[in-house]
């Protein structure tokens, strides 16, 4: 007999209970798995029972099925995911202006179609989509679309896309309320026509292929740019590093004189050239140097960023989870784990509780990004090693736990259809076995979490790492598997996989052997009749 998804009831009595009214002016946010797809269901309940007027895809594969669905809202706000699904909107590579411009370099010899095909990677009719996905009333009333064109749009990014010279020139002249534009890595070799954004408040540009000082004239005429950043997608990507928009404006007589923020992460800038784009810019309230080769941590006039110590990585974290910058975050979490996992002797107890609550903040903010969770759980380890957890606020705790089991949850599911991913559902077991943890947080539930644990061991088998076992060897004694609780659990397959991992063993994991075998023997357990 097949039961339902939770997520299929929960969406079901949200359809049946809630009115349009109650959900507008709301973020609707569809972040999960990269590789997750709405289903029928979701897209069907969307589109006839709720009234959502700011809708978020990031992450998500969308599909022609979404299309209507967009349409039947009246959007103030539309964020797009991957678009290389949408079979309706895909164009030809050989029919773009710039299509020999981005052949990858190669040592002669001939290139084949294919080669293109990798630099450009799809050609999407976004005008089409946009007309097909937008009604009259989502025309007039959007003001911040990700990666597409609208006359009154405030915030635009093309971060990571090729954008032709001559597209952005007609691009400016379309967006002429912007105050957000973010144009890293989108190899432009001009900034001619940005002129045209007279509002324009922050700019990215990162990675651009500007040559000449001639290329970046117009900037100056941006009377209100505040903030603008160069930093860039990867400090190990020499095509990102070759961008130098900064060194452009060092040469250059002219002068932003509103700059307030300037952002240098991940490039090989050194203190020297900090140093004189300071001189020059000296009415600056904050700068960023994460992960460069710049010594500077702190400055007399003006806030810094930086990644050259726990202290400095926090803040940095709190400034860029704040600033919504998956890129940035991730960067700075990378650098953190980093220094988290070397020695910690001079950080205070109130350092690591900053820390904390930092690192939960990003992770819940991007729990839809692998890379940013993952940095998040090597991070928790790293100060669960280092500190005892009653240093820590009891509802910072109770707040990681809760995203590592959210996390588990997910990973499940996952697990289900695609059994190889066993690596990714063992990550936030790593940091819960930790019987301090467990059983010096008050008000936790750990038959929930020995519940999540049972049922990984229902549904792999596969000879692997697992930190879920040392869990439930840690709280066996505490539990009644006899709880309602445990009622949908399948017990006799929860048996059938101890037994054998205690008769085969565990190559990875010596430990998992007497583990299971104490499992199986724990008195009174379900599992053992």
């Amino acid at each position: 007999m097949s039961f339902p998804k939770l997520t299929e009831l929960a969406m079901n009595k949200i359809a049946e209970n809630i009115g349009g009214a109650e959900f507008c002016n709301k973020i609707f946010k569809m972040a999960g798995s990269i590789s997750s797809v709405p289903s029928e269901l979701l897209l069907n309940l969307l589109s006839h029972y709720l009234s959502v007027t700011e809708i978020n895809l990031t992450g998500i594969i969308m599909t022609d099925a979404i299309v209507p669905m967009l349409k039947s809202h009246n959007l103030k706000s539309l964020s797009t995911g991957y678009f290389f699904k949408l079979r309706e909107y895909n164009g030809y590579f050989d029919n773009r202006l710039d299509y020999e411009k981005y052949a990858p370099n190669g040592n002669g010899g001939y290139l084949a179609v294919s080669d293109h095909k990798k630099k450009i990677r799809h050609v999407i009719d976004i005008e089409q989509f946009l007309e097909d996905a937008l009604n009259e009333e989502s025309r007039k009333t959007l003001t911040h679309l990700d990666l597409n064109m609208l006359p009154s749009l405030t915030s635009l990014a093309l971060r990571q896309r090729i954008l032709p010279d001559f597209e952005f020139s007609n691009l400016c002249l379309s967006f002429p309320n912007l105050l957000k534009l973010d144009l890293t890595n989108t190899c432009l070799e001009t900034l001619h026509g940005i002129s045209a954004l007279a509002n324009l408040e922050t700019l990215r540009v990162g990675c651009l292929k500007i040559k000449k000082v001639g290329g970046i004239r117009q900037l100056f005429d941006l009377k209100k740019l505040q903030n603008l950043s160069f930093e860039i997608t990867s400090a190990e990507c020499d095509c990102c590093l070759s961008g130098n928009v900064h060194s452009l404006m060092l040469k250059s007589d002219r002068r932003l004189r509103s700059l307030e923020t300037v952002d240098f992460s991940n490039r090989r800038v050194e203190d020297a050239t900090i140093n004189r784009f300071l001189k020059i810019y000296g009415n600056l309230k904050s700068i960023s140097v994460c992960r460069t080769l710049v010594g500077m941590t702190a400055h007399p006039t003006i806030e810094v960023y930086h990644t050259r110590t726990i202290q400095g990585c926090v803040k940095s974290l709190k400034y860029y989870t704040e600033m919504e910058n998956p890129v940035m975050v991730d960067s700075v979490m990378d650098m953190l784990n980093d220094l988290l996992s070397r020695s910690t002797t001079r950080v205070t107890n109130r350092d690591f509780r900053d820390c904390l609550k930092a690192v939960n903040s990003a992770v819940e903010l991007f729990s839809w990004l692998k890379r940013v969770v993952r940095h998040g759980f090597y991070c928790y380890a790293d100060m669960l090693r280092a500190k005892d957890v009653s240093i820590f606020e009891v509802d910072d705790r109770i707040k990681m736990i809760q995203l590592l089991l959210t996390n588990s949850i997910q990973q499940t599911q996952l697990l289900k259809k695609f059994p190889a991913s066993i690596a990714d559902a063992m990550e936030p077991w790593k940091v819960l076995s930790n019987r301090n943890l467990l059983f010096r947080t008050p008000l936790l539930d750990l038959s929930r979490i020995a519940f999540l644990a049972f049922q990984l061991v229902e549904i792999s088998n596969s000879g692997y790492a697992r930190p879920h076992l040392s869990v439930l060897d840690m709280i066996k004694d505490v539990l009644d598997v006899n709880a309602l609780v445990f009622e949908s659990i399948d017990f006799k397959k929860v048996k059938e996989n101890l037994k054998n991992l205690k008769d085969t063993g565990d190559e990875f994991n010596p430990h998992v052997v007497p583990i299971a075998k104490r499992l199986l023997e724990r008195e009174g357990y379900q599992i053992t009749h």
